[in-house]
Order: structure tokens, then sequence, then C-alpha cells
């Protein structure tokens, strides 16, 4: 008869006197588990537990293998039997689920530990995308970018915090450095207005200067038609000159106009290049993300499938165990002996068969 050893005592498993389980309840179910550091006292809760649970199975499967043996009274034998297994289930039941109650407590506090990490953690990252985009950064979905430079989201996630706040620091120079050269860009236009318009105004003053003086010098020199003549002349060049060079001031703002138009050209041709590469980096991600799904949804289908199985071939492969169980008859004849043995080699090969069936499942 099978004989289990608990706690230094030896008693049998079917049946199990009532005063070894009291035992085993006062000196399990006093265990406890002091918070989910009491990693020794998880410990000792569990191995008690499934003290309880072997002597259970233990009880249930010797239960089982009497009940087929015992053919001639089994009526009045199962009703017996069936009576005692059931009492000490009972007994044993509050054991084990007492301990379970108190594995799943611990259990569960460390599930969540885990979550508040994993809610501390969500909170970080977001406080890093959100200062990045408070300093200006463009984000795609996967890499924050300002210029030429680039930083993955994934680098931001995994990044020490020295390290992040480089980065950041870097993306903050960049746009620094943006702001300066427009502002020097605003400074130079200003000053050149201010030239051109120094400019204007020194011709005015000097075309009004050249007529005042034509005019006191008519008036004072009327009858000298000759000489007036000649300074006409001298007028016409003069203004020709003036005209000339305003011409020629005319022609270097039109320069600088041009010039700023084609530079906001290029910059823009510099925009859509770059925008252009991003969109198709983002197809791509798109593309392997798809097949990535693909790929899970199919192994989750498959796994699935296998799950779904395992009950069955879990009572498909039990039936065998109970098919194939052989019990040696008491033969007394040589030919007996003989068949016996025919027979068990027979059996082993249909069991072989059965068993590779269920495991093929």
């Amino acid at each position: 008869m099978n004989l289990e050893i608990v706690e230094g005592r030896v008693f049998d498993v079917i049946g199990a006197q009532d005063a070894v389980i009291a035992q085993m309840d006062a000196q399990y179910l006093t265990l406890k588990i002091n918070g989910v550091t009491d990693k020794k006292g998880f410990e000792a809760v569990h191995a008690a537990r499934m003290i309880y649970k072997k002597i259970r199975v233990e009880v249930e499967r010797k239960g089982l293998e009497l009940r087929k043996k015992a053919k001639a009274t089994i009526e009045d034998y199962l009703v017996e039997e069936k009576t005692e297994e059931a009492r000490i289930l009972k007994l044993l039941e509050p054991g084990e689920t007492i301990l379970s109650a108190e594995e799943k407590a611990y259990t569960d506090a460390l599930e969540a530990i885990k979550a508040v990490e994993e809610r501390k953690e969500a909170e970080r990252i977001q406080a890093r995308r959100d200062r990045l985009s408070a300093l200006g950064v463009m984000f795609n979905g996967q890499v924050w970018a300002a210029g030429e430079k680039t930083l993955p989201d994934v680098v931001v996630r995994i990044l020490s915090d020295p390290e992040f706040e480089a980065q950041a620091t870097a993306f903050d120079l960049i746009f620094t450095e943006a702001k300066r050269i427009s502002d020097e860009a605003e400074s130079k236009r200003k000053e050149e207005a201010a030239l051109l318009e120094k400019a204007r105004a020194d011709l005015e003053a000097e075309r009004l200067r050249i007529e005042a003086v034509a005019s006191a010098q008519r008036e004072k020199e009327a009858g000298l038609l000759a000489e007036a003549a000649r300074i006409e002349k001298e007028k016409q060049a003069a203004a020709d000159a003036e005209k000339k060079r305003l011409a020629e001031i005319e022609r270097q703002k039109q320069k600088v106009i041009d010039d700023e138009a084609r530079a906001v050209e290029l910059e823009q041709a510099k925009q859509a290049a770059a925008l252009e590469a991003v969109k198709d980096m983002e197809e791509k991600q798109a593309r392997d993300l798809a097949e990535k799904t693909a790929k899970d949804e199919a192994a989750r289908i498959a796994a699935e499938k296998k799950a779904a199985k395992l009950p069955d071939k879990t009572k498909l492969s039990q039936m065998l165990d109970e098919v194939f169980r052989i019990t040696t008859p008491d033969i007394k004849t040589p030919e007996a002996r003989s068949a016996y043995t025919v027979i068990c080699t027979k059996i082993e090969a249909a069991e072989k068969v059965c068993r590779e069936i269920v495991e093929a499942l």
C-alpha cells in the first residue's frame, strides 16, 4: 500500500486519521505572509499547501483504485469508501483553501506594485515627450526632429535622465541658433532700408537745393541767357547722374529681394525633400507593423487552438491510463502464460499507437 510521510508521521492515505489532519491544520494554518517582501513566508505557505494538495490527490487516486478492485461487494463498498473519501476530502479542504487564499493575497500585492511601477514609468516617458513638444521639436509618431537633428522615440524612453537632458539641451540650442540667424537677417534688412531711405532724402535735399540755386540764378542773371543755358545743361547732367545713381540703388535693392526669394525657394525645396523622406520612412514602418501584426495574429490563433485541445488531450491520456492498466492474473499453465505474454505484447503495441495519436493533437 502506498504510504506518505508528512513531517515525520507515516499513515495510510486512504485511511488518513482525523488526528493527523488536525495536526496538519494546527501546524500549517497559522502560517502567514507578511507583505510582498516576505519571500520565505510565501515559500512556507506554498510548501504547506502543496502537502494538502498532494494528500488530496493521493486520496482521490487511491479511492478510485480501491473502488475498481472491490468487485465482489461493489455496491456496499462504494458507499462506505466514497463516504470515507468525501469525509477526508472535506477535512483537507479548509486547510488547502486557507493557504491558497494566503498565496493569492501575496501574488495580488506583487501585481499591484508592478502596476504602480508601470504607471510611474509611463508618466516619466510622457513628461519627456511633453518637454520636447514644449521646445517645439516636431514628432511624426516615431521620431523627434528639429533641423538636421533627429531622436527616435524609443531612445527617448530608455535614456538616463542626464542623457535625456543633454538631448533636450541640444534641441534647445538648435532653436536658439535659428532665432539668432533670423534676428540677424531682420536687423540687416532694417539697416539696408534705413540706408535707402537716407539716400532718397539726400537726393530730395539735393534736388531742392539745385532748384533754389537755379531760381536765384535766373532772378539774378536774367539777361545772361547763355550762362543760364549752360547752367541748365549742367543741371540736366547732374539730374541724369542722380537718376542713374538712384536706378543703381533700386537695382541693388531688387537684387537683395531676389536673393532672399531664392533662399526661401531653396529652403522650401529642402523641407519638401525632408517631408518626402519622412513619408517614405512612415510607409515602411506601417508595412513592417502590418507584417508583424499578421504574424502575431497567426501565432495567437495557433496557441489558442493548442490550448483548446489541451483539456481533451488530458482526458484522452487519462482514459488510456485506465484502459491499458494491466492486472496480472493468477496463471498456472505454461500455455496460459505464453498466451498472456502475447496478449501483453499486443496491448503494449496498441497502447503505443493510441498514445502517439493523442500526442499528435
